[in-house]
């Protein structure tokens, strides 16, 4: 009766996150280099389109690379699935001890037909990525145009600067069942939701580009930004901004159609946004003894890819994290340290590998000009392999008055296939003889591998024997030197019951 119980709230939990998943919007995995092809539109005064300045040769190296780290990063960040609610196997340690945040593996065991289920919920804003503020403005890229339409750009480049904002809540609900007094299974069902924010300024740098009114000296077909079109490359579940000059006429109308307002620089932000179910976790832990002052156990665990790898909910391919778990018992004091090793089983989603493609159709007056965009295959495509990574964790627990237990953890990710980068103080490295001088920074990469180093300080709180309330808090470790995407300090909350 009590399997039947458990496999109906498993079943409950994961068609309710289905549903959730249908909320999902256009590919986040593409955010980054989308947002860097808005921004990037240069028209001209003459009276034949141009074409468009940026194609799939620029968007598929460093803002394709940026975009892979961070959806990979956002789509594994680590969060409190349910899991450790394992009671220690310290006899003398309360029965309501155990419902700890699972970034670190205690070595514990429910016991024989027994039942737990959590709920739980994070928010997590992200502020680096790899010690660089992301909205610092220090994230630049040199875009040039293609060799096919360079005669009719020149020398001209366009410079963009990106900020962002990240931040990503899951709430996740966790079931634990023990199959025996060493054994238990449990599942974690997480429902995500992410919200990406991005601001690129993008400046046309060449050998003159003087606005209105031109001197004699500059030529009719020189290069600026155009406020025509308006919105730039709408995208189906996001909001881009429309740029409106007042007292400017908008086509269709009997406007000439080449002869509108210019810009020397145009920023264009875009918020788009996703929701639904994640990876959902398979547990097992067996604990291999019972020791008063020494226990461990050993653990598996499996992420499915349930979630949508397109929009970050979930990596795309199957990751098992096979790992060892020591806790001992110094008075109050409870040590723990775990160790694991993730095998990553499939690819992540090939929308890293896919950017916009635009090209400018002849204009019709008094209709509008035209630009058609295209998803196309990127023509420097990189690997897409899930990475393997190693994981460490280490801590204590500290139980007071049977009641109220706090903890703080160090947890850390070393993840090997993993882009890293860094940011060059001038363009200089981007630019070739007879370029134009560009001013700004520019993001560049810095090598494969990363370290990802987060703190946890925890607290629960037993209402009854059967029920806690729990807290924890994250704490960034890395900040403007660490590597990888490092959250800001974030809070989180969750209600375990064991019966």
């Amino acid at each position: 009766m009590r399997v039947r119980r458990v496999m109906f709230i498993v079943l409950a939990l994961v068609a309710s996150s289905r549903f959730a998943s249908a909320q999902t919007s256009a590919p986040l995995a593409r955010f980054i280099t989308d947002l860097v092809a808005a921004g990037a539109r240069v028209d001209t005064t003459a009276s034949v389109e141009l074409g468009d300045f940026l194609v799939a040769q620029g968007l598929g190296g460093l803002p394709a690379q940026l975009n892979q780290a961070i959806g990979f990063q956002m789509a594994t960040n680590p969060f409190d699935m349910g899991l450790e609610t394992s009671k220690l196997s310290f006899e003398s340690v309360p029965t309501q001890y155990g419902f700890g945040p699972s970034f670190t593996i205690r070595a514990g065991a429910l016991g024989r037909g027994r039942t737990s289920l959590s709920f739980n919920y994070q928010n997590v804003s992200f502020g680096w990525i790899d010690g660089i503020g992301l909205k610092s403005s220090d994230i630049g890229f040199v875009l040039r145009p293609p060799a096919s339409v360079q005669s009719r750009f020149g020398r001209d480049l366009v410079y963009e600067t990106l900020k962002m904002r990240l931040t990503e809540d899951v709430a996740t609900f966790g079931l634990v069942y023990g199959v025996s007094d060493r054994l238990d299974v449990g599942v974690g069902v997480p429902v995500v939701h992410i919200e990406m924010e991005g601001q690129v300024r993008s400046q046309v740098f060449g050998s003159i580009y003087t606005l209105t009114p031109r001197p004699p000296t500059v030529p009719a077909d020189a290069h600026f930004f155009d406020v025509y079109p308006s919105t730039p490359l709408v995208a189906d579940g996001c909001s881009s901004t429309a740029l409106d000059v007042q007292g400017v006429n908008h086509a269709p109308s009997d406007v000439a159609l080449f002869d509108m307002v210019e810009l020397a620089q145009r920023t264009v932000t875009r918020k788009c946004k996703a929701s639904g179910i994640g990876d959902i976790v398979g547990h097992l832990r067996y604990r291999v003894n019972a020791s008063e002052t020494n226990a461990l156990a050993v653990s598996v665990n499996a992420s499915l890819p349930t979630g949508d790898a397109d929009n970050l909910l979930g990596s795309g391919g199957t990751r098992v994290t096979g790992g060892v778990a020591w806790t001992g018992r110094m008075g109050r004091f409870l040590p723990h340290a775990s160790a694991g090793y993730t095998l990553g089983i499939g690819n992540i989603s090939d929308q890293f590998n896919t950017v916009a493609q635009c090209t400018a159709s002849a204009a019709q007056a008094p209709a509008t000009r035209a630009t058609t965009c295209t998803e196309v295959t990127s023509p420097t495509p990189f690997d897409l392999k899930l990475p393997t990574e190693i994981n460490f964790a280490g801590g204590t627990d500290m139980v007071f008055y049977r009641h109220l237990t706090i903890a703080a953890d160090l947890f850390a990710r070393r993840i090997s296939d993993l882009n890293t980068f860094r940011v060059n103080p001038n363009t200089d490295p981007a630019l070739v003889a007879g370029d134009p001088r560009v001013p700004g920074t520019l993001l560049q990469l810095k090598s494969k591998g990363a370290t990802l180093i987060v703190g946890v300080a925890a607290a629960q709180v037993a209402l009854t024997d059967r029920t806690v309330l729990k807290a924890n808090m994250l704490i960034p470790m890395g900040g403007r030197v660490g590597d990888g995407l490092t959250a800001r300090m974030s809070f989180g909350a969750g209600l375990g019951v064991r019966y």
